[in-house]
């Protein structure tokens, strides 16, 4: 599952292609298409991203699981984004490894379960 920061490399460098049937989240999709300027070329691109990737939408599995998560990290009295706790409690639902650049807030996901 490719994370937010990655997709965002992979558009810049123009190789989101042969990442062609990888997974990523609805959410990762907001975070990405947010900032993106003028509505026309958003649309496009979101269309686009829909067309190449395998989008993850939010499910009762994955509410659950990020509800799961969030209890066992607030019992810790550790916080994660809102964002961030729906991404990776998707990959953990849905069992994919996360692509990301930001390693402190999904190392440790397959724990929360």
């Amino acid at each position: 599952m490719i994370d937010t920061g990655v997709l965002i490399d992979l558009y810049k460098k123009r190789k989101l292609e042969e990442y062609a049937g990888s997974a990523v989240s609805v959410i990762t999709l907001f975070e990405f298409t947010r900032g993106i300027k003028g509505e026309r070329k958003r649309v496009a691109v979101l269309k686009r991203l829909e067309k190449i990737f395998k989008v993850e939408h939010i499910d009762n599995l994955i509410l659950l699981t990020a509800a799961n998560m969030y209890r066992k990290l607030k019992e810790n009295g550790e916080l994660l984004e809102d964002a961030d706790l729906l991404i990776g409690a998707t990959a953990v639902a849905k069992g994919y490894l996360v692509w990301t650049g930001n390693i402190k807030h999904f190392k440790d996901l397959r724990s929360l379960e």
